[in-house]
């Protein structure tokens, strides 16, 4: 799609607008357009790494406009594809937008996102966790925030909810999250304060599991 790099740019510098500017609408609508541009087959890759580098062109301000979609989005998709941006912004951003995604709780609160059926919902699952792993496994301050906003009993649960389904990919990112929480001492507590599930969940897991699953499961146990 030509001049899709330019549009990319453009509507990321939406981002960069103080909320009083935008909105939280206008954010939702540029986090929409971005992920769009993203998902889409008929634009080449060379035109998608002009959304991360939009984004981290003024990454604490898309970091802070990104938070307030995942928590005041009209939508559950708008909080995806928030969530979508906040994990590629993680990968190409500086220290300051690394540490300033560590204070949204609301990774977490997709985590436990259910559908209409009142199971678990795979997309919001499965984009939670794995920018919550790209979280936590950036250091031990990072790890800390995510478990004091309850990174570990939301991993647990989706791994007691998934742990009868044949797709791994959400059930890996899981156990990424409890291997890197573990690693500090809050994490670690947290575990044990939810070993009744956790043990279980880790080791249905771990039975299933290949071998790189297997041993981060040996790792959280």
């Amino acid at each position: 799609m030509p001049g899709a790099g330019r549009v990319a740019e453009t509507v990321a510098s939406v981002l960069w607008r103080r909320a009083e500017e935008t909105g939280v609408e206008g954010m939702e609508a540029a986090t929409r357009v971005l992920a769009l541009i993203l998902a889409s087959d008929g634009i080449d890759d060379s035109n998608k790494k002009r959304v991360a580098t939009g984004l981290a062109a003024d990454a604490a301000a898309s970091t802070a406009s990104l938070a307030r979609v995942k928590h005041g989005g009209s939508g559950l998709e708008a909080r995806i594809d928030a969530a979508r941006l906040a994990e590629l912004l993680l990968v190409n951003a500086a220290g300051e937008a690394k540490a300033a995604a560590t204070k949204s709780s609301e990774l977490v609160r997709l985590v436990g996102t259910v559908d209409e059926m009142g199971a678990l919902d795979r997309n919001a699952v499965d984009t939670s966790l794995s920018c919550l792993a790209a979280i936590c496994g950036l250091c031990r301050v990072a790890r800390g925030e995510m478990v004091r906003h309850g990174a570990v009993p939301a991993a647990v649960r989706a791994l007691r909810a998934l742990r009868a389904s044949t797709e791994s990919g959400a059930s890996a990112k899981a156990l990424r999250v409890l291997e890197s929480t573990v690693g500090c001492a809050e994490g670690r507590a947290a575990l044990c304060a939810n070993a009744e599930d956790a043990i279980p969940a880790v080791v249905a897991k771990m039975m299933k599991a290949g071998r790189d699953d297997a041993e981060a499961a040996v790792a959280v146990l």
